[in-house]
């Protein structure tokens, strides 16, 4: 699940959005989160049948992976990475972080991206996701993600669609 959470404080309840026990791996992608007590939220939510595997932070942008503890011992290969493509790129209020792992033999990489906001932001949005497919470093350095990985990107893309909204 990927939540833009506008800086404000994690709900009383994350029932709504993350449904306890329904699955065997939990990737919860969150931008804007300046809630530090996030992570420790989602686990205690999760429960005692789930492990937090890995976490990932750049600025307001977090990834957390949690996995049902029947499964944690058929992950292997961890890897989490980061790139800013906030202001002169180095600002973290927009970028990705990312996590790549095994699960048995299938090597799996998410990605959690905060884009440029507005619509006439088109071609950075584009240009930014080339970069941050280009230089996250994660298995093979010299080779792209794609091609290392069954990749999902997520997050809050900033892209727009140009009609009306009715």
């Amino acid at each position: 699940g990927s939540w833009n959470m506008g800086d404000a404080p994690a709900p009383p309840s994350l029932d709504a959005w993350l449904p306890r026990d329904a699955h065997d791996l939990y990737v919860v992608a969150t931008q804007e989160c300046s809630d530090e007590h996030w992570a420790m939220a989602v686990e205690s939510h999760l429960g005692a049948s789930y492990v937090r595997v890995s976490e990932r932070r750049m600025g307001g942008i977090q990834m957390l992976l949690f996995t049902h503890r029947i499964h944690a011992a058929k992950i292997s290969h961890v890897e989490t990475s980061f790139l800013p493509t906030g202001v002169l790129g180095v600002g973290t209020n927009k970028g990705a972080v990312a996590l790549a792992l095994s699960l048995r033999e299938a090597r799996l990489c998410v990605i959690n991206c905060h884009l440029a906001a507005h619509h006439e932001k088109l071609l950075q949005r584009n240009t930014d996701v080339q970069q941050i497919c280009k230089h996250l470093r994660l298995g093979a350095p010299q080779v792209e993600i794609p091609s290392q990985f069954h990749t999902v990107v997520c997050g809050d893309l900033n892209y727009r669609v140009d009609h009306a909204r009715d």
